[in-house]
């Protein structure tokens, strides 16, 4: 308040802020931010996915190329054994016992003919669900 000319008045000032050079760089800048995180989680994704992909294909080759070579091997093998053992027992060259104990061994290299088989099934399925095959 000052007096001039014997009146009193009123003095004081009124600020209004344009915000021609303030365009919402805040916002701008925390959504450039968040774009550069999103599209770095992303790509550490893709590569995760890629690498997952690689070594479930590896794992399908290995375990299918053995399931190959029990095939071509080990189960005619199997079968002929299983032939010579019954033929040996039933002319009485083995007795109960060794023909049991021969047996147990052949069931057991079938076992592990259907372990191997397991494990292709199973690296096939950790594969399809890397590649995103769902069930068919």
């Amino acid at each position: 308040v000052t007096r001039e000319d014997g009146a009193a008045a009123v003095l004081g000032t009124l600020l209004i802020e344009l915000p021609l050079f303030q365009r919402n760089q805040v916002a701008r800048g925390e959504s450039s931010a968040r774009l550069r995180r999103a599209q770095a989680a992303l790509e550490a994704l893709r590569r995760r996915v890629e690498e997952e992909v690689r070594l479930a294909v590896s794992r399908v080759k290995a375990a299918r190329e053995a399931v190959a070579a029990f095939r071509a091997q080990a189960l005619p093998a199997l079968d002929e054994n299983t032939r010579l053992v019954t033929k040996g027992y039933e002319a009485g060259e083995l007795d109960f016992l060794q023909l049991l104990v021969i047996r147990r061994e052949l069931l057991a290299a079938r076992g592990e003919y259907l372990s191997t088989l397991e494990e292709l099934n199973a690296a096939q399925a950790n594969l399809d669900r890397a590649v995103g095959v769902v069930g068919q």
